[in-house]
């Protein structure tokens, strides 16, 4: 299988499995032992933090005033399967921990410039707890990390007093309720590795009933990790998590030469068991990605631009809420630079609290206890996650904030997320978009959406059913898919599956167009939402300043990704723009494919 086809993966579907149903033994408890074992980590490390806060000096340096260490220890297993055979069937543990001093003062330090990611010095904990090793490791990334910030802050210094920058913000807030929270790790998951494998075989075995197919892949993984944090404040916490991906993915070449890729995934938070119930959900995703995919390269391209209303069905429109709202309803300012403020970085919606964001029908609601699955007790910075009500009828109200104050919050409300990679910065929780009005049937909302278009002189429409999910998908298959960007604007991923609608109703999926990038003001344009909303179950990097890239691909997809959900109801929306997708395409290979061949 090719190594494009490795990075493909799949847009989110319910498909009747989810955390709550999804069988796996319960968690037991973590053992006294263990606890007693991450108390003497978390110990070593509080001593070693505390003597470098008073021993860490330079001439002419400021000296640390707050340091934080992370550790987490993960195990993973990856099981890929392809035509029948087992490619891939990976059970590791993994480790990694990293230091981060500031120095100066709250109200001013070294952080937030563009480019000084090395004060933060990572290094590998021992994969066992083992204080006297994770003491001398935290005692030599205390010191790189020191000599980082120290460089920094004399680097930022310069810049502020050789810019007119006014800089009254500080770097970093008020500290979160003093906390000492250690449960230590629960006892590694019981997976069925054999079973998940064999299902996963079985499964793949299907793709060679699609001889016009050319690669395709089922993946199972899973990973359990136990993260800790322990600052200099003298705060320490911990938590372990379990979560799982089960997808299909594969790609194949279209009569006109484009190459196209689909899949489906579920997203869990238990550890799958190979049953009957589980073989038969695989099969029937299974049989369902190839059958789309199929449809998807017989489609007809389309052949002219369009810029008329679009119809977000529920799975698209939450999509679109996840890629559009996490970044831009950041409130992390945007980085310093040898020129300023980097303001191409900053989220769209940072200067427009207290203004109307979206229609007075519309709201926005991120709430940590909505939904399990992308809830969380404390955040990443040991603070109790709050419920926000980012936009009230239209009026965006709040913002996701971290530790780090922004323009006009200055304070932390619980949503900075840390993913099995030790990446933190912002994200939702369990995003949830409330219609006050303007609620329409489905068939309402075609005739709608028709209606407008008409009004901008076409004599038909699009549907999105769904957008491809580059965090799973990784880069677009084809260059000339990938090429579209533009200063102030999001980027958008790609439609996965879109219908034309014309007059009389009829559908027909289409392929080859892009959605150009778009404004944050193109959400004041929802003129219209369904009556059934969706929940989706979605894996998202974390933002720590402006859109971050989604473009991760299947083996990163759990790594480097926290768990949120977004639900929502269909929306027509104005203001996008559909573009043809132009680009030489590869020619037919010239050797029959033996499978067709064996077909014919």
């Amino acid at each position: 299988m090719s190594r494009r086809a490795r990075a493909v993966a799949v847009a989110v579907v319910a498909f009747g499995l989810g955390p709550a149903d999804a069988s796996g033994r319960p968690a037991e408890a973590p053992s006294e032992r263990a606890r007693d074992a991450t108390a003497r980590e978390v110990a070593a490390a509080s001593d070693e933090l505390a003597r470098g806060l008073s021993g860490l000096r330079l001439p002419s340096a400021p000296a640390p005033y707050f340091t934080v260490a992370r550790w987490i220890r993960a195990q993973v297993w990856s099981i890929a399967a392809s035509y029948g055979g087992l490619v891939r069937d990976l059970h590791e543990r993994q480790q990694v921990a990293t230091v981060r001093v500031r120095v100066g003062a709250p109200e001013r330090d070294d952080a937030g410039m563009l480019g000084a990611d090395d004060t933060t010095v990572r290094f590998d904990p021992a994969l066992e707890t083992d204080p006297a090793y994770l003491r001398r490791r935290v005692w030599l990334a205390q010191d790189a990390s020191f000599r980082h910030a120290a460089r920094a802050y004399a680097r930022k210094e310069g810049m502020l007093a050789r810019l007119q920058v006014d800089v009254p913000i500080p770097d970093l807030g008020p500290p979160p309720p003093s906390r000492n929270d250690l449960s230590g790790p629960p006892p590694p998951p019981q997976v069925d590795r054999e079973g998940l494998a064999q299902a996963a075989r079985a499964a793949s075995e299907r793709f060679a009933a699609r001889p016009e197919v050319d690669n395709g892949e089922v993946h199972v993984a899973i990973i359990t990790d136990h993260f800790v944090t322990v600052t200099s404040e003298g705060a320490a916490f911990d938590r372990a998590r379990t979560r799982a991906l089960v997808a299909v993915v594969a790609d194949m070449q279209a009569p006109d030469g484009m190459r196209v890729d689909h899949g489906r995934a579920l997203h869990l938070a238990t550890v799958p068991a190979a049953d009957e119930a589980f073989e038969r959900t695989l099969n029937e995703l299974t049989d369902r990605v190839l059958q789309e995919l199929v449809a998807l390269a017989e489609a007809p391209r389309i052949d002219e631009a369009y810029d008329g209303p679009l119809l977000f069905e529920p799975e698209a429109a939450a999509q679109l809420l996840g890629v559009l709202v996490p970044s831009q309803a950041s409130g992390t300012p945007p980085p310093l630079s040898e020129s300023g403020r980097v303001l191409e970085l900053e989220p769209a919606w940072q200067q427009r609290l207290g203004k109307i964001v979206m229609p007075p029908f519309v709201s926005l609601i991120d709430d940590p206890a909505a939904d399990p699955f992308g809830g969380y007790p404390i955040d990443a910075e040991g603070f109790a996650p709050e419920r926000l009500r980012l936009v009230d009828r239209g009026r965006l109200t709040s913002l996701l904030m971290t530790r780090t104050p922004g323009p006009v919050l200055r304070r932390s409300n619980g949503h900075a997320r840390l993913t099995p990679a030790l990446d933190v910065g912002t994200q939702i929780s369990n995003l949830v978009l409330q219609a006050h009005a303007r609620r329409r049937s489905r068939r309402a909302l075609e005739g709608e959406l028709l209606r407008r278009a008409r009004e901008d002189g076409y004599d038909y429409a699009y549907v999105l059913e769904s957008l491809r999910d580059d965090v799973l998908l990784g880069p677009p298959p084809r260059d000339s898919a990938g090429m579209m960007a533009g200063t102030g604007k999001v980027p958008l991923p790609l439609p996965a599956r879109l219908w034309r609608i014309d007059r009389n109703g009829r559908r027909t999926l289409v392929r080859g167009a892009m959605l150009a990038p778009v404004a944050m003001r193109v959400l004041r344009r929802i003129r219209a939402t369904g009556t059934r909303p969706v929940t989706l179950h979605l894996r998202l990097p974390v933002h720590a300043r402006g859109p971050a890239d989604h473009q991760l691909g299947v083996d990163a997809a759990l790594s480097h990704t926290v768990d949120v959900t977004v639900t929502s109801p269909a929306l027509i929306i104005d203001g996008f723009e559909l573009l043809v997708e132009r680009g030489e395409h590869e020619r037919p290979p010239l050797l029959i494919h033996p499978l067709r061949q064996d077909a014919g």
